[in-house]
This record gives C-alpha cells, sequence and structure tokens, in this order.
C-alpha cells in the first residue's frame, strides 16, 4: 500500500480499433477492466474508476469510487482531468483500463522519479505513455487551459508540462520487460496478452 497515492482506472475509450467494448472482453475468464482495478485495490486507500458509462461495470466493489467524467468532452484529458478534481490525494497515479500488466515495480520506479516534477511517464519504444503515469494535483490549470481551448491531444499538454520520462531501460534494469505495458487495443493485442498471461501477471 502506497500512502498519499489515489489510483484512477480510466475507461473512455470506445473501443473503435477493437470492435466492441473491449474493457468487458474476457481475459483468463475475468474482464480486462478487473486486472488493473484489483492491482489498484492493491495499493491505494483511494481507488477511483471512471468511465462514461459506470452502470456497465456493476456489480461495484466496495472500496472503489465509480465516477463518470466530469467534463463534456469524452476523451483522455477529460478522464484524468476528472481523476485529479476528484481525487483525494495529491499525486495520482492514472492507469489505462485495458492495461492488464502493471505491477508494483512499475509504480516504485515512476514514484521514484516524481521528485522536482509534476509528471512521472514511461518512455517505452520512444513513445509516451500518459495513461500509465503518475501525476501530481498542481497540473490541473494546464490541463484545464488545453481542455477549454478544445486541445485534448495529450501530447500537445505534455509539451507545456514539467514531466520525468522514465525511459526503457530503467524499468528493464529492474526487471520490467517491455510487454508489460501492453494496452489492449484490437483483437491480435488480446491474443498477444494471453500468451504472455503466465510470464506476466503475479
Amino acid at each position: 500500500m502506497y500512502k498519499d497515492l489515489s489510483v484512477a482506472i480510466l475507461s473512455g475509450g470506445k473501443g473503435r480499433r477493437f470492435g466492441s467494448d473491449k474493457t468487458l472482453t474476457m481475459l483468463r475468464g475475468k474482464p480486462l477492466y478487473s486486472y488493473p482495478l484489483s492491482f489498484a485495490q492493491k495499493i491505494s486507500d483511494d481507488v477511483m474508476f471512471i468511465s462514461r458509462d459506470k452502470d456497465k461495470y456493476q456489480p461495484f466493489e466496495n472500496d472503489v469510487r465509480y465516477l463518470e467524467d466530469d467534463y463534456e468532452n469524452q476523451s483522455a484529458l477529460a478522464g484524468i482531468l476528472t481523476a485529479i478534481d476528484r481525487a483525494k490525494h495529491d499525486k495520482i497515479l492514472m492507469i489505462a483500463a485495458d492495461m492488464p500488466f502493471v505491477n508494483n515495480k512499475i509504480v516504485d520506479i515512476l514514484m521514484n522519479s516524481l521528485d522536482r516534477f509534476d509528471i512521472a511517464t514511461p518512455k517505452i519504444n520512444d513513445k509516451l505513455m500518459p495513461l500509465i503515469s503518475i501525476y501530481n494535483k498542481n497540473v490541473r490549470e494546464i490541463f484545464l487551459n488545453f481542455y477549454s481551448n478544445g486541445i485534448y491531444r495529450l501530447n500537445d499538454v505534455f509539451s507545456e508540462l514539467n514531466y520525468c520520462a522514465v525511459y526503457e531501460s530503467s524499468f528493464n534494469y529492474a526487471g520490467v520487460t517491455n510487454e508489460q505495458f501492453i494496452n489492449i487495443n484490437r483483437e491480435e493485442d488480446l491474443h498477444v496478452a494471453e500468451t504472455l498471461f503466465d510470464k506476466l501477471y503475479k
């Protein structure tokens, strides 16, 4: 359990590339979203599940706050803003609901990298991963300014932020493989997750 860390599971995607609601797709007998949610419950006393339609995730877990986006435009930026507004702690770990293999090592490295920065985010295969990152609440005004101006791409927002990019070499050194950052966008990604499950889900 991490002190003073809220966790937000973000389930705002429409699943266009997957062809259906991917977060409800079964992986080894459990819906995909349940993996990051179960992990969040182990590490934080403040767990939020943020989606466009919270009712489809019933039955609700007693120790999870199920929230719908507070912002009209459905985007990852809206989900992050909702999490920042509703979090009980100043640090918030954002996890996409389609990432089944997030673990403590990833969170430890991000937490240790946050010092003097507003955000700690992995950079895997030369790409930032804002949906498995830790945010300080003090980024709210920057995020809100972009949102208010109709700019919703997270890469655009990050250009104005004091963030720490944690490279894959740091994760690999700690025994975290790039495969653990997989998110399920297409059916073939689900098949890959099936083959990796016994190796990565612990």
